[in-house]
């Protein structure tokens, strides 16, 4: 401090820097050498928040210590200013940061020498006093003049009532941080008063817990434990405390059950912008501590992300800094995986990374993002991986050990087929957080496609404890059902795809091909079937059926990877969705009397075909096979499922709509010599019929089309080599 503010005063405390002394109420506080300096570094710069590494570097100066040293001066440093008894905290606890004052400091006084204390001192005159102490009075006063002291002193007395209400209600400094929390204990409201302890942990491990939400402030429960039964306006504590968002909530043992209550408030207007109501079995209190921290963690980590987010579009629109774009982007994400949003979040990702290169949090949240998107059917696939490479690399340099961006890279391993390499990635994360959602996310995709079901339940049942109120829920109850069916529980599995299925509309044509909601209607008509419901299943694949036709058993049976065709279990699926209605296979010379011009040509991935194509010949299996017995040069393009590969398949690949691509097959075809066969998956997929159309039209010969496709040749004993994914 300057010699001109060697002295200042907060509260009942007065500091004097230069003689290193600090006084409560006139008595000297005891203090070691090392708290009086952090206390005197955090009132000089107390418009701030003093990193740790700050601090030890001016108070210990040059001296190597643990940070656990400076926790331990701090702690006795609350206990030598009495915070408790204070019932507010001076010193705030950042979690993740560092420390700041936040005590109101009144005035700096200048140097001085302090007087004399006589042995019976008259009372100390009020500072509040405008005009010095009058002289001694007459000892009469004329009625008027009496009347007016009265007045005047009445008026004063009054203003004294008032005062501390001014003063209790402070607004929200606009400064507090935007995603910032207070948790204030929990109290204990049993007839008994049995379960503080519990209501005390569950304060402490929320706290722990709210922090994990990337981007968050949320205060360290030393400070929040001085409101601990106090009943002080919302507006004093989140002043005090300078936080946007207080957590309050109670307990309650009653009959074999805790009854909890929680509200989320908004500190400066007090409003309630949350709350929640539940009760959990009382019989074991670790798993009941469990449960009530991660379901209120869980319910508010999207809350809060959900209120930020809504606010920023609407108080900054067109002005949103990187962090408002970041917290709209995990909204949208917190309650929907489609192509759509992600895409939208995508967007939004970019805009914040791009408005602060270092922002680690949107960098891995951006790269946990895209791989993803590009594992679904997405026409930016090959871009989006290109960017999820770069992505990934800058979130690891910003933060290598953040259990995010371990995420992404593990995600993006996945997406490459390298689930092994993806594995350690993931464990590496959940070394850093054991609760971290992503990086249990990407672990449980890894062992689903390594056919590891028993990993995956275990695995999907921890998300669900950790992250119970998720709006995403219904993807991982399909994994756990889908797992469960694997492992030949079809009993079970029908429980979860029931809840995975739970809350949605009936399915109508048109309905996304391929996501959670086909596959989990497909997988409990399985389990209906493996459970002896044979009329169910009948029903709901007649049902199914209308909504997304033309599957066959072998079809599907392509899109299992090789670890888990390999299961005994595979089999029993595949035979209880023939038994409840889905042909096996099609017959590549059957015409279903379908033109490409009516509706179902809108469905382009699985309505049915017509039997010859124009501007180009057709193949069947039997011709094509003998072709190639025969040594004959054939050069085949799957546009089918990758499950079967060809002798000369793949000579290239290409996406019909994109002129590009067709650009440099064609280019390639020509460049080469001898038929050219095109296959898509079976009878009913254009993809095939696309493709050897955009060829022949594009001036390639001897184009023919396969129309039987994969199925067909694998089904007739063909020579192949099995593509599926690990």
């Amino acid at each position: 401090m300057s010699e001109a503010c060697d002295i200042v005063e907060f509260g009942p405390f007065r500091l004097d820097t230069g003689r290193r002394s600090l006084t409560r109420d006139g008595k000297p506080v005891t203090l070691s050498s090392r708290a009086f300096d952090i206390l005197a570094l955090l009132v000089e710069h107390r418009d701030r928040v003093m990193t740790k590494d700050d601090i030890i570097t001016q108070v210990w100066r040059g001296v190597v210590v643990e940070e656990n040293n400076l926790a331990v001066q701090v702690s006795a440093l609350r206990r030598a200013l009495g915070e408790a008894e204070l019932g507010t905290p001076l010193i705030l606890t950042v979690p993740g940061q560092g420390y700041r004052f936040v005590g109101h400091v009144d005035a700096p006084g200048s140097p001085q020498v302090e007087p004399p204390v006589p042995p019976a001192p008259p009372p100390e005159p009020s500072r509040d006093a405008a005009m010095p102490q009058p002289p001694a009075p007459p000892r009469r006063w004329p009625m008027p003049a009496a009347f007016g002291v009265a007045l005047i002193a009445m008026l004063i007395a009054v203003a004294g009532l008032f005062l501390p209400l001014r003063v209790e209600r402070p607004p929200t400094p606009p400064g507090a941080p935007r995603l910032s929390i207070a948790v204030l204990p929990f109290r204990d409201l049993s007839d008994d008063r049995c379960c503080a302890y519990l209501a005390d942990a569950v304060s402490d491990d929320l706290t722990t817990d709210l922090s994990h939400i990337p981007g968050s402030v949320v205060i360290a429960r030393e400070s929040s434990d001085m409101y601990r039964n106090k009943s002080l306006p919302t507006a004093q504590i989140g002043h005090a405390l300078n936080v946007r968002y207080l957590l309050e909530g109670s307990l309650r043992a009653v009959e074999g059950q805790f009854s909890i209550n929680a509200q989320l408030i908004e500190a400066a207007t007090g409003a309630h912008l949350w709350a929640e109501r539940f009760t959990v079995p009382r019989a074991h209190l670790g798993e009941a501590q469990d449960d009530i921290v991660h379901r209120l963690a869980s319910a508010l980590g999207v809350t809060l992300t959900d209120i930020e987010g809504t606010a920023a579009a609407r108080e900054r629109g067109g002005k949103s800094d990187a962090l408002d774009l970041f917290l709209q982007a995990r909204s949208i994400l917190d309650h929907s995986d489609t192509l759509i949003a992600m895409t939208e979040a995508q967007h939004l990702l970019e805009q914040a990374v791009a408005k602060q290169p270092d922002f680690a949090d949107a960098l891995a949240e951006l790269a946990w993002l895209l791989p993803r998107k590009a594992s679904i059917v997405d026409p930016d696939a090959d871009a989006d991986i290109a960017e999820a490479r770069r992505v990934v690399t800058d979130a690891l340099r910003v933060a290598p050990n953040a259990p995010l961006a371990l995420a992404a890279r593990g995600a993006l391993l996945t997406y490459e087929d390298k689930c092994d390499e993806a594995r350690a990635s993931y464990d590496a994360a959940l070394a850093v957080d054991p609760d971290n959602t992503a990086a249990r996310i990407g672990s449980t995709v890894c062992l689903t496609k390594l056919g590891e079901f028993a990993a995956v339940v275990k695995n999907v049942q921890q998300l669900l404890r950790s992250d119970p109120e998720n709006p995403n829920n219904k993807v991982r109850y399909y994994q756990l059902g889908f797992a469960e069916i694997m492992l030949d529980q079809p009993q079970a599995a029908l429980d979860s795809l029931t809840k995975s299925l739970a809350g949605d509309a009936e399915p109508v044509p048109g309905a996304e091909e391929g996501g959670r909601l086909e596959w989990s209607h497909l997988m409990r008509i399985a389990a209906m079937a493996m459970s002896g419901d044979d009329t169910g299943a009948r029903a709901a694949y007649e049902r199914f059926n209308r909504v997304w036709p033309y599957r066959s058993v072998w079809r599907l049976g392509a899109k299992f990877t090789r670890h888990q065709v390999a299961l005994p279990a595979f089999k029993k699926v595949a035979d209880a969705i023939a038994a409840a209605g889905m042909p096996r296979a099609f017959d590549e010379t059957i015409d279903l009397g379908v033109a490409p011009t009516t509706q179902l040509r809108n469905h382009p991935l699985y309505a049915p075909t017509p039997v010859s194509i124009p501007s180009a010949g057709t193949i069947t299996t039997r011709d094509l096979r003998a072709r190639l017995a025969g040594g004959g040069a054939i050069r085949v393009v799957n546009m089918g499922v990758q499950a079967v590969r060809l002798p000369g398949t793949s000579a290239c690949d290409f996406d019909p709509q994109t002129p590009a691509d067709l650009a440099a097959c064609v280019a390639m075809l020509r460049a080469g010599s001898g038929p050219v066969v095109v296959m898509g998956a079976n009878p009913m997929d254009w993809q095939g019929y696309d493709g050897a159309l955009a060829l022949a039209n594009s001036g390639v010969t001897g184009v023919l089309w396969f129309r039987g496709g994969a199925e067909a040749w694998a089904l007739a004993g063909g020579p192949y080599q099995d593509g599926r994914l690990q």
